[in-house]
């Protein structure tokens, strides 16, 4: 990956970055090695790519304590479920299965047309109640989304708060890594 003129590669194998594929984390001084987003990663934060032969190379190398493993694979594990659910949702809004805005999001919960509803955790309090006000009846899962891309940037629309998934497959999908059950409201 290029920042400018640098790029960077994974401090174990030594492979060039690719955005969205790598994990980076941050020496703390009380916790140690903790995962770190990628938007605020610099050159003295350790980045490696997102396979577990280069996680466990780390973990040697910085002799991480078992405990500790535990929880920042916990971490990682659900930074790449959120990784792979941005994806799902950025092939949905490519092929046409992603509603974007609040207008479009209710017109099709009223048809009963929708499967999932995701609302960005920065969104309005009145507007996270209005969704799951509106699908109490219809049985589609609300989730407050808070992954690691905002939901504007992954619909490709500015200001966009609230997504509505019509294909029940890729919705089916996008729960499974997102850990949602079918007919729950998740917050």
């Amino acid at each position: 990956m290029k920042f400018g003129i640098m790029i960077l590669k994974c401090d174990i194998c030594g492979k060039e970055l690719k955005p969205g594929h790598y994990i980076c984390f941050k020496n703390d001084k009380t916790n140690g090695l903790i995962p770190d987003i990628p938007k605020l990663c610099n050159k003295n934060s350790i980045m490696i790519c997102d396979n577990w032969e280069c996680f466990s190379g780390l973990a040697k190398r910085e002799k991480i304590n078992k405990k500790k493993t535990g929880d920042i694979l916990k971490q990682l594990k659900k930074s790449l479920n959120r990784n792979k659910a941005e994806k799902l949702i950025g092939m949905g809004v490519r092929s046409g299965d992603v509603l974007r805005g609040v207008t479009a999001v209710e017109k099709y919960l009223s048809k009963k047309r929708i499967s999932l509803v995701l609302v960005s955790e920065d969104a309005g309090q009145n507007t996270i109640k209005k969704m799951f006000s509106i699908t109490k009846g219809t049985g589609t899962a609300v989730v407050v989304y808070n992954g690691n891309r905002p939901i504007e940037e992954i619909a490709g629309k500015p200001k966009c708060k609230v997504i509505g998934i019509k294909n029940s497959e890729t919705a089916k999908l996008i729960r499974s890594e997102l850990n949602v059950s079918k007919n729950t409201h998740s917050s």
